[in-house]
């Protein structure tokens, strides 16, 4: 049974593989971001962004049957820091009748939005119709997968209810994703593309005061279009004696959506007027790349760690203001992950 196990962890690349026929995969992830950037307005620098945050996840897969997975994950941040150092206050401009920080005045202390809590919990189904396991003349891996995330209303990124702020963006939300990765000896280049659907919520607006701007306010957070590409490199290959030991280098992009949301998260400080509307953020697109390594501990727990770091293109935060992102924006992943494999079946 041993050497079943270990098959589920060398058969494929990691992004096309489910845990054998009645076993039980489960994992613990760490992640940590570190974002900088500018807000400009008029091509001006009104403030620096800088984005702090902390993830705790956890997963699990459930194989019924062979090629079959019921999977569940579930992410806590303990905390998610927006903050923007040397920005202006936002003044209503006489000529434009709006909002503008170009006329300002420095903020003695620092704007910083912080929030916390469960980001929400995805319930989904895996299929691996083809892969290198299930036979040696077979060079391809396939999976294939759809998951739906639990909603939060009442506790997420755009309200405050209890002082705090949440994490998650809101509404539920549909995630769908293709995994494909070929065997050619000690490489196994792979390929995946994956589809998160968020679906409108309707929050009631509080800040961390307790203050009630708005009650049933229609959001629509942001959905994304992500593929990335990839080669993995077994470097030792592992067995029931001796540790095995990947790398993995990945080249991707996204695409993410205009969304519908609350005021006030995205920019330091805005106009009270503008609270009681939804206010539409500017589509985007990323371009990421990482590269990680990935340790059989033993045949049937493994370690893998990653680094990353991702471009996004300049967009405008607010439609009800001129303020877009600046180009020399990016954002740095570290990622810590373990994974045990264990089997239900007698033997």
């Amino acid at each position: 049974m041993t050497l079943l196990l270990l098959a589920a962890f060398s058969s494929a690349a990691e992004f096309t593989e489910v845990p054998e026929a009645m076993s039980v995969l489960g994992g613990l992830e760490y992640r940590t971001t570190q974002g900088t950037g500018r807000l400009l307005e008029a091509g001006v620098p009104i403030s620096d962004r800088q984005l702090r945050r902390h993830d705790l996840s956890l997963s699990g897969a459930f194989s019924p049957a062979t090629g079959i997975a019921i999977t569940i994950d579930a992410t806590f941040t303990p905390s998610l820091q927006l903050s923007y150092p040397g920005s202006r206050s936002m003044i209503i401009e006489p000529l434009a009748g709006s909002g503008s920080y170009l006329s300002g005045e420095p903020l003695d202390e620092t704007p910083v939005v912080s929030a916390s809590g469960l980001a929400g919990v995805w319930l989904g189904g895996a299929v691996v119709p083809f892969s290198e396991h299930y036979e040696r003349a077979q060079r391809t891996s396939w999976r294939i997968e759809a998951a739906v995330r639990t909603p939060s209303a009442r506790r997420n990124l755009w309200t405050a209810p209890r002082g705090t702020r949440g994490v998650a963006p809101g509404g539920a939300a549909v995630r769908t994703s293709a995994a494909f990765s070929t065997d050619r000896g000690n490489a196994a280049p792979w390929l995946r593309v994956a589809y998160q659907h968020e679906l409108p919520v309707v929050v009631d607006v509080t800040d961390e005061a307790g203050l009630t701007w708005v009650t049933g306010l229609s959001l629509r957070p942001a959905s994304s279009l992500a593929l990335d590409s990839g080669l993995e490199l077994a470097v030792v290959r592992g067995d029931a004696s001796r540790p095995g030991l990947r790398l993995n280098a990945s080249l991707g992009g996204e695409y993410r959506t205009w969304e519908d949301v609350a005021t006030g998260v995205y920019l330091p400080n805005v106009l009270d007027g503008g609270r009681a509307i939804p206010v539409t953020v500017g589509d985007s697109l990323a371009g990421r790349a990482e590269l990680g390594v990935l340790v059989a501990i033993r045949p049937t727990v493994r370690a893998r760690t990653g680094l990353g770091i991702v471009y996004r293109t300049p967009y405008r935060v607010e439609h009800v203001y001129p303020v877009t992102t600046s180009a020399d924006s990016w954002q740095l992943d570290w990622t810590v992950r373990f994974e045990g494999v264990t089997s239900l079946s007698k033997g």
